[in-house]
């Protein structure tokens, strides 16, 4: 039996925030696909693997869940 590695899903609604940290992930060498949602509803469609998520080779099931949070004081 084979093991196929998580995804990596990242939830982050700016999208150079989120290819910055995909390349940041690859440049560290991690080899785990990642895939790239920008809203909490495509998230849980993902995980529960709801269409348009629902393609185990294009959407593999994620490992782990990575979001985007912004703390801002005025």
């Amino acid at each position: 039996m084979s093991h196929q590695p998580g995804a990596i899903l990242v939830v982050e609604d700016y999208a150079d925030d989120a290819t910055m940290l995909q390349t940041a992930l690859e440049d560290a060498g991690v080899s785990n696909p990642v895939r790239i949602v920008h809203n909490a509803a495509d998230a849980m469609s993902y995980l529960k693997r709801a269409v348009p998520f629902s393609d185990d080779a294009k959407f593999p099931a994620a490992g782990v869940v990575l979001l985007a949070a912004w703390f801002c004081s005025i």
